[in-house]
């Protein structure tokens, strides 16, 4: 198939739609990309009339359209010429003028949206006034576009709304729903008085449209209690006489009953409406406000608004941590917003003095007829909420109760799943209230003891969780284990249990372990028997697991070294002072074991996979602790001389780490030199992406250090750097953009690039920085002779045409950023 040429053959454009929404997959693919591409040049803008007024297809027009909507809406159209931004104005709203009763919904929608956007855009304070003025547009297009202007915007005066309430009113006859919709989006902007004769005109429709009428009473209500506090209760009065207490449980209902509603003592009917929306933030906003203002005493909601809240809560999701390669983090979707309405309803209830009955409704889960697990989950999801959120005293009764009784029950569990399920609420219940734990050591070597304890039971679920915890309990609680004898005991006493982990949920264990070491002195002994104690055992195992590799890296060897391995490097990563004696010998065993699996991935490709793993951990363990003497020996003596020889599939983005880290240490000749020629030019010709952008990084990170010796890599730099950043801006890489920008600040790229980025930039993408930094390079007329030819081929135009254009471009790119992009995206809408 053929591009979207000039002039336009919109019946061409018409079969492309079609075959874009057939069942053949080559001519969808092949169809969207050149309705794809033609779209995307800004010039396409101009061929939208013709498009829609010469096409009978639908589709037509709302692929037309779509091009005016990304116009619209791409950060480049504050650039546009203002006339250009007039008649695209124009336009829309000539199309819109023209939407009839037998237009398709999805046009008139773009259109509408349209409209909108681009009197916004133009600060069209007459937008509304006009429409409402306009004799063709039907009404119903009217009040849809008047609820579009409200949707996108807000800044329109009092007397643009009250317009529109009142031709809203004069259709309600006729277009019930939708006007009713329409006085709900401008009712906020009229004053109290008016709002308040509309809202009780709107009441005649409350049985056919609630939700609508309800939005309206609650606005207007808000309005006129603002305005007068006084008319509260005459309102309240209003609203019973006037309404039945048949209306459905909603959201619409809670906002209104919200704004009526007294703190004390409120009307039973109305009170018991508001319970049956409980599901709703405003019922929750209400019964806050309601628990402030009343003492609870038998008579009062309390105890009914507890059990709504514990029975009602979302449940957790079934993770609480979620394990990475470098430890843990956690699942930072847990809760949500109507869990956060709920917390902070049974806060407010905590601290009018319900903590007793929340403890029994917790206990109340284990009968003698078995385990409630829904309403166990649910409660003690409930108490992790209030953590922090409550005074101390109550906080430490609630969590030391709580913990009892979980103990107590994992303890009298005979159920695989159901001790599972426990042990992940111990857990969580502990992770979630390092306040407290802080304050309480004793209970915190207790907590300690428990955790371990989890760590060491061999069913996953429970592993993962207790390791998850653990990190939570020492980022937040490592000053209080260190000040503690006891916490620093169980410690000693569980530190082993990391040996038994799986490999996925050791890094976090040592992890843990490590941010505990940064909260001692780092020159007392303390911190010395604490990282020996630590690191003891797998040091002597790692030590013990290199004679493995003798015969070469076999599966056998990695088994053996790799969970040792893992150990040490995350526990080390996390100690700020690595001057302790085993620190040395450590480095030199990871020395020694690099350049085995160096020397025999060299010698034998197949095993490169199996090397990955081990020789990632210790490359990204030598970048991070550079601060080390042994290490940066090892950098330089080492990782260094091992470039020139190492695999290019076992080059990682770990290594380029350690390359920048070299170049920072010494940014010598030798070493710039070696580290592109061996470690960039090798990536540059893999198929790697991820590699490649870690290419651009390096470049972005370490090209002013670099260019100390931009002679010994100028020849790299052109013929293989250079290359790769330019296939990354095809991909939209703003890194590689950047990275060309450095480099073309140094050294001229040459016509070919400049007419590269040239083209890509005509059709629209956003490296107009990075042309004005290459046109800047130009010095010669040759050149550019040299470029108007080149475009002249590539965007099939005369030479004069293509050299007023690079002549224009090449004296504009001497001026500021903002008046060089203004010029170029004139050019790129002509």
């Amino acid at each position: 198939m053929k591009e979207i040429t000039l002039p336009l053959d919109v019946h061409y454009i018409d079969q492309l739609v079609e075959m874009s929404r057939s069942n053949d997959i080559d001519q969808i693919n092949t169809s969207q990309r050149i309705l794809s591409k033609f779209a995307s040049n800004k010039h396409s803008i101009q061929s939208v009339n013709d498009i829609i007024s010469q096409s009978s297809s639908d589709l037509t027009h709302l692929f037309a359209l779509n091009i005016f909507e990304s116009t619209i809406k791409s950060p480049e159209y504050m650039y546009y010429p203002e006339e250009l931004k007039q008649k695209i104005h124009l336009s829309i709203k000539h199309w819109h003028s023209l939407i009839g009763v037998q237009t398709n919904p999805l046009l008139y929608n773009k259109l509408i949206n349209l409209y909108v956007s681009s009197s916004i855009v133009l600060e069209d304070k007459s937008s509304i006034k006009t429409l409402l003025q306009y004799d063709e547009s039907i009404a119903f297009i009217k009040l849809k576009t008047i609820i579009e202007f409200f949707d996108q915007s807000i800044n329109f005066s009092n007397s643009d709304a009250l317009l529109c309430v009142q031709y809203s009113v004069s259709h309600l006859s006729d277009l019930t729903l939708l006007a009713l919709k329409t006085i709900e989006k401008t009712i906020s902007f009229v004053n109290p008085q008016t709002s308040g004769v509309v809202a009780m005109n709107c009441l005649n429709y409350i049985q056919q449209y609630q939700e609508e009428l309800l939005v309206i009473l609650a606005e207007t209500f808000h309005n006129i209690i603002q305005s007068n506090p006084q008319s509260k209760v005459d309102i309240l009065n209003q609203f019973i006489n006037k309404i039945t207490f048949s209306l459905k449980p909603s959201n619409e209902l809670a906002l209104c009953l919200n704004e009526i509603l007294p703190e004390t003592d409120p009307p039973s009917q109305l009170f018991e409406l508001m319970m049956k929306c409980s599901s709703s933030k405003y019922c929750m906003k209400y019964l806050r406000r309601y628990c402030k203002a009343t003492p609870m005493t038998i008579h009062s909601y309390h105890i009914r608004i507890l059990e709504i809240i514990l029975n009602e809560i979302p449940q957790p999701p079934n993770t609480l941590f979620i394990n990475k390669d470098d430890g843990f983090i956690e699942n930072v979707e847990a809760g949500g917003v109507d869990y956060d309405q709920f917390i902070r309803t049974l806060v407010v209830l905590c601290e009018s003095g319900i903590t007793e009955e929340l403890i029994d409704h917790l206990i109340s889960s284990s009968t003698a007829d078995g385990l409630d697990e829904l309403k166990l989950i649910k409660t003690i999801w409930a108490i992790i909420g209030i953590s922090g959120k409550v005074v101390y005293k109550t906080e430490s009764i609630i969590f030391t109760r709580s913990l009892t009784f979980l103990l107590t029950l994992f303890g009298e569990q005979t159920e695989s799943n159901t001790q599972e399920l426990i042990a992940q609420l111990v857990m969580a219940l502990i992770s979630k209230f390092p306040r407290f734990l802080c304050h309480k050591s004793e209970i915190l070597g207790v907590v300690l003891h428990k955790i371990f304890e989890f760590v060491n039971d061999p069913r996953f679920v429970i592993e993962r969780t207790a390791v998850g915890t653990l990190v939570k309990v020492c980022y937040s609680c490592s000053e209080a284990i260190i000040n503690n004898i006891k916490c620093i005991d169980e410690i000693y006493k569980g530190c082993t249990s990391g040996e038994k982990l799986p490999n996925t949920l050791r890094g976090g264990f040592y992890d843990a372990l490590g941010v505990v070491s940064q909260s001692f002195s780092q020159t007392e002994q303390m911190y010395y028997d604490y990282v020996g104690m630590i690191i003891e055992n797998s040091f002597v195992k790692f030590k013990e697991s290199i004679p493995y590799f003798n015969n070469g890296v076999t599966p056998y060897a990695i088994q053996m070294i790799l969970p040792h391995l893992i150990s040490l490097t995350h526990f080390l990563a996390q100690c700020k002072n690595i001057a302790f004696p085993l620190f040395p010998q450590i480095v030199l065993l990871m020395r020694e074991l690099y350049l085995l699996i160096i020397k025999s991935a060299s010698e034998d490709t197949q095993i490169i996979d199996l090397c990955k793993p081990a020789l990632s951990l210790l490359l990204t363990f030598f970048s991070k602790k550079v601060i080390s003497n042994d290490i940066r020996v090892i950098l330089i003596e080492v990782i260094f001389p091992s470039t020139t020889k190492i695999p290019v599939t076992l080059i990682t983005p770990s290594l380029l780490e350690c390359c920048c880290q070299l170049i920072e240490l010494r940014n010598s000749k030798i070493i710039i030199e070696t580290i592109f020629k061996y470690v960039i030019v090798p990536i540059t010709l893999s198929s790697s992406i991820e590699l490649h952008d870690c290419v651009f990084s390096f470049i972005k990170k370490e090209f002013n250090s670099c260019s100390d010796h931009i002679d010994i890599i100028k020849d790299t730099l052109l013929n293989a750097v250079v290359p790769v950043l330019l296939e990354g801006l095809k991909r939209d890489s703003e890194v590689a953009s950047f990275g060309l920008e450095s480099i073309a600040c140094c050294i001229p790229l040459g016509v070919d690039t400049i007419e590269f980025v040239f083209n890509l930039v005509l059709k629209g993408k956003s490296y107009i920085s990075l042309l004005k930094v290459l046109l800047n390079g130009i010095t010669t007329p040759e050149q550019l002779i040299q470029l108007s030819s080149k475009l002249s081929n590539s965007l099939h135009i005369p030479v004069d045409k293509a050299t007023e254009l690079v002549q224009t471009f090449h004296s504009h790119s001497r001026n500021a950023l903002i008046p060089f992009t203004q010029t170029v995206i004139s050019f790129q809408v002509a």
